[in-house]
């Protein structure tokens, strides 16, 4: 009978659960489509407060464990449920845990319990691991919250035989979220201090729990599908330039993908046109707009927050008003920016539609009906909207931070290639003039025809993913046996 590999996925994050126990973020998505392969899977992640709210049931293992690092103490107790009748997860518990430090909207990247938070977490995965419930072949480590496993094994498990077959590989989606930390903390992730040097741990003064991912895993993989990543690495890698050049026999991109029967689309490129009249006329009239289903519409999807500081916001709003187009913007804090802003009037309203919230029914319908997609900001519950929206027809205007920019190419109006459209983040005047250009190339019937079926064409399929990176961990461990 075929083996399959044992992977263990770790994952530092709450907030890839919806209200209703959806798994809505592409780091816990994608393993659900991994059981279809050669795959027996465990999710592992630390209890927050919000997975109270949550429809699973949970079985309290017989076992736990109590840790020491630092000055601090904790109990763990290790909880089991079934994710959609199919995905085992453990939710390590403590009260260490009672709070989601990890939202990189408030973060304060020296914090003092943001570490601790860290430590105890990676700790505790390996001490689930010695408890002999699951032992893997692999352990998936998601970005530099998970980045200290790999180092622990090699420098504080190393004697445990069990840990001598695990190989560790870690995933990362941006350079630029690193684990940075003041050296005054590294006494509390339990490592030796031998291990904060130039060679391993220690990163421009700090210490680094992302370069102690790479540096003590057994496979480095880059989430993309960027053609030239020489090129990348070396505009946007934030300092890891030459530490992955030192990596690059294994050093894996790997690419995007996602799950198109999640936001369906009810139309095709041949009937593209008819249908998403019929759509937007459908919620011109919800929305009680006064604008003709002939004009494009575009949905504004990300927070405005970023650009409310500038002097130049509120006629920025004028401006979108006086464009030949309706806006439908999401969210609570994008309502209340736009309703507050100097100039806003009940004509205004003819315009802009609002919804307030989002989910999966309400994101089907506004890429079916709006022409233009607009995300200021990457969106915490939904960080692939863009590549769905290319599915649909629906052209991405996105911030060119590097996780939204991921499968988009800029549309060259020479050469008509192309799927969407980038402006600089926090820069207002680049928000509107690619908004303004944006809006042009859809009112130009050649190019608009263009753009749409190179959107359309484009395919970015969450199996294509889950084959590539089967293949990539095969070749880890065929690598490791050899050895």
């Amino acid at each position: 009978m075929h083996k399959k590999i044992k992977c263990l996925y770790t994952v530092n994050n709450s907030k890839c659960f919806s209200k209703e126990g959806i798994l809505v973020d592409f780091w816990l998505d994608f393993p659900s489509h991994l059981l279809s392969q050669d795959f027996e899977l465990q999710i592992i992640q630390p209890y927050y407060d919000e997975v109270e709210k949550l429809n699973i049931s949970l079985e309290k293992l017989d076992r736990e464990i109590t840790l020491t690092l630092g000055e601090r103490q904790c109990k763990l107790e290790f909880l089991k449920g079934i994710l959609h009748n199919k995905i085992p997860i453990i939710f390590i518990k403590c009260n260490i845990f009672d709070h989601n430090l990890s939202n990189f909207d408030d973060i304060v990247m020296e914090d003092f319990d943001l570490i601790y938070q860290i430590s105890f977490f990676n700790h505790a995965v390996l001490e689930y691991i010695k408890l002999n419930y699951f032992i893997p072949d692999v352990i998936h480590c998601n970005g530099f919250e998970t980045g200290l496993i790999p180092v622990l094994i090699k420098k504080l498990y190393y004697n445990i035989s069990i840990f001598n077959k695990i190989f560790t590989i870690i995933f990362i989606k941006d350079f630029s979220e690193q684990g940075n930390f003041d050296p005054s903390y590294f006494g509390i992730t339990g490592l030796p201090w031998t291990c904060y040097n130039l060679y391993e741990m220690e990163f421009w003064g700090n210490f680094s729990l992302l370069k102690a991912g790479i540096i003590f895993s057994d496979g480095v993989l880059f989430w993309s599908n960027k053609k030239n990543m020489k090129y990348y690495i070396e505009e946007h890698s934030f300092g890891f330039k030459g530490i992955l050049e030192n990596r690059k026999k294994t050093f894996w991109t790997f690419p995007v993908g996602v799950d198109y029967s999640k936001l369906k689309c009810n139309y095709s490129l041949r009937n593209y046109e008819k249908n998403k009249i019929i759509n937007k006329k459908k919620l011109i009239d919800k929305l009680n707009l006064k604008i003709k289903p002939s004009l494009p519409l575009i949905a504004l999807v990300g927070s405005l927050e970023l650009y409310t500081h500038d002097e130049k916001f509120d006629s920025f709003i004028d401006i979108l008003y006086d464009l030949d187009v309706g806006f439908i913007i999401c969210g609570s804090v994008n309502k209340k920016i736009i309703t507050h802003s100097r100039n806003y009037s009940k004509a205004y309203r003819d315009k802009f539609g609002f919804i307030t919230s989002l989910d999966n029914k309400h994101l089907s319908n506004i890429l079916g009906s709006c022409d233009m997609l607009l995300i200021t900001k990457l969106q915490e519950k939904f960080p692939l909207l863009h590549l769905y929206s290319l599915g649909y027809g629906t052209i991405p205007i996105v911030s060119n931070l590097y996780a939204i920019t991921e499968g988009i190419e800029r549309y060259n109006y020479s050469t008509m290639i192309g799927n969407g459209f980038c402006f600089e983040t926090g820069n207002i005047s680049a928000l509107l003039g690619k908004i303004i250009t944006a809006t042009n190339i859809m009112y130009h019937e050649k190019h608009s025809t263009f753009i749409i079926k190179n959107a359309m064409k484009t395919n970015f399929n969450i199996n294509d993913s889950v084959r590539k990176y089967t293949q990539i961990i095969k070749t880890i461990i065929n690598r490791k046996s050899v050895k």
